[in-house]
């Protein structure tokens, strides 16, 4: 939404709007873009170039396991490969858990 009402030169409600437009750096005018992705729908999800962790929402929780966490590096398909549960997974989940919050 952020980039719509920009292109279209609407201003953005006062409330309600979270995030940030892309559409400067889609022109090749912001080069200080983050190295993270963050999404929420029902669950939410943070990435970075290597790792990518989902919060599962409650009624996904109980088949996927509350989080997932993949290594994109190593399988950049990621299906089977959830770190989550793993002990190896379990320091990277939290600090990937903190850039989500």
């Amino acid at each position: 939404m952020l980039c719509e009402c920009e292109m279209a030169g609407v201003p953005l409600p006062e409330q309600g709007v979270q995030g940030r437009s892309f559409t400067r750096l889609v022109a090749g005018q912001d080069a200080a873009w983050s190295g993270c992705a963050f999404s929420e729908r029902g669950g939410s999800m943070v990435r970075t170039a290597q790792y990518k962790l989902i919060r599962n929402a409650e009624k996904d929780a109980r088949t996927n396991g509350a989080y997932e966490l993949y290594d994109l590096l190593s399988d950049p398909q990621p299906k089977a490969s959830n770190l989550a549960a793993k002990p190896a997974g379990k320091a990277k989940k939290k600090r990937n858990r903190a850039s989500e919050e």
